[in-house]
């Protein structure tokens, strides 16, 4: 018995060359294939990061950091502002109690203790320059409130309140009182329209001398009104060493009035220094 052989048929170079460009073409077309793929894929990769940004979500956070820290930023710069604003206040009042003196070294004293104890900023040594021309600081008068003594019965319900300070050659004093509630002749000559002001001096013996009476304060007022006057009087009058000086005032009409307190007398001793009498 024969053994079967094997039947081989070669292919002819025609059928070889269309078998290579069909492997070729094939190759192109999945090689322009992937890159296809590459390229929507980048493009899909591009667009899911930019989309990550233009998300709604994302814009409101952003929005609400940006926010948040320009309200930081904000509240930080009026901070620092308050702080400076209240660092003046209190600067300008230290300045402003120094110099409530009256007095011009007395004023520049308390200016120069005030630095030298650090309550007080001179980084261009303005204030320190009083030391050698006490022209280059202002002062201003020095002023005493007190509530004086109550030597008449009127003087209880009128609750007065006075302020003194020394300027130049004479004495200001500036009264507040309340006008009280009016009994026998007094109640009669309502309504009262009339402030009465005047002075006199006793010596030692009770005589009573220079009377005066000053510009009086008119005006249409009832019980519990508040009224206030100011008044000036020359130290040269109220600086007498040899008599006691009273300046009072009365409220009520020209026919009769409730008398004040003597007003340069105050209720606490220790203010008496800054009030003559």
């Amino acid at each position: 018995m024969s053994l079967p052989t094997e039947q081989y048929t070669a292919q002819s170079p025609a059928e070889a060359s269309l078998d290579d460009r069909k492997f070729d073409f094939e190759r192109d077309a999945r090689l322009k294939e992937i890159a296809i793929r590459d390229r929507e894929l980048s493009i899909k990769e591009t667009e899911f990061r930019r989309s990550r940004w233009l998300n709604p979500t994302v814009i409101g956070l952003v929005a609400a950091a940006t926010g948040l820290f320009g309200n930081l930023l904000v509240a930080f710069f009026a901070n620092v502002n308050n702080q400076k604003i209240e660092k003046f206040k209190a600067q300008s009042n230290l300045i402003v109690q120094a110099v409530s003196t009256g007095d011009a070294k007395s004023a520049c004293r308390n200016l120069i203790s005030f630095i030298r104890l650090g309550l007080l900023e001179d980084p261009e040594g303005r204030l320190s320059k009083c030391e050698t021309d006490l022209n280059t600081i202002p002062v201003l008068p020095s002023v005493s409130t007190y509530t004086p003594i109550l030597d008449t019965p009127s003087a209880v319900s009128m609750a007065p309140v006075v302020s003194a300070s020394s300027q130049g050659d004479h004495y200001h004093y500036d009264v507040s009182f309340t006008v009280p509630t009016f009994t026998g002749l007094a109640a009669a000559a309502n309504p009262p329209n009339v402030v009465t002001i005047y002075s006199y001096k006793v010596d030692g013996a009770g005589i009573l001398s220079e009377q005066t009476t000053y510009n009086p304060l008119h005006g249409n007022w009832k019980p519990g009104d508040r009224i206030n006057f100011g008044i000036d009087i020359p130290k040269s009058y109220i600086d007498d060493p040899n008599r006691r000086t009273y300046l009072r005032f009365c409220v009520g009409s020209e026919r009769a009035c409730a008398p004040g307190p003597n007003i340069l007398l105050p209720e606490t001793p220790k203010l008496r220094a800054a009030n003559p009498k």
